[in-house]
């Protein structure tokens, strides 16, 4: 049985600028953890899956927590969507993934 994905979200839309409010806000609460630390990594189309990999894979570096967001996962092929799902099942707890989707 596979653990449930609770540090998964997804942030979609048609409206970019309220989409990258949102990421700002998400960022600035997580810099404000008792830590003060944001341990963030942004990954662009097209996907680099080795670099997405390794930045699922790290543990968190400069706080208890790991901020990673992917941009345009689900538009990629669907060969680059089922690794991406599948990177997403062995996440550790201390990373938080934000899975971003531009909807026309």
């Amino acid at each position: 049985m596979s653990k449930p994905l609770a540090n998964i979200y997804f942030f979609y839309g048609d409206d970019v600028s309220a989409l990258h409010e949102r990421l700002k806000i998400w960022k600035t609460r997580f810099a404000e953890k008792p830590d003060g630390m944001l341990d963030s990594e942004d990954h662009h189309e097209p996907l680099d899956l080795d670099r997405v990999t390794r930045s699922l894979q790290l543990q968190a570096l400069l706080g208890p927590k790991r901020l990673v967001t992917i941009f345009g996962a689900m538009s990629e092929s669907a060969k680059v969507q089922e690794a991406v799902a599948g990177l997403l099942q062995s996440v550790s707890d201390q990373t938080v993934v934000i899975l971003w989707k531009k909807v026309k």
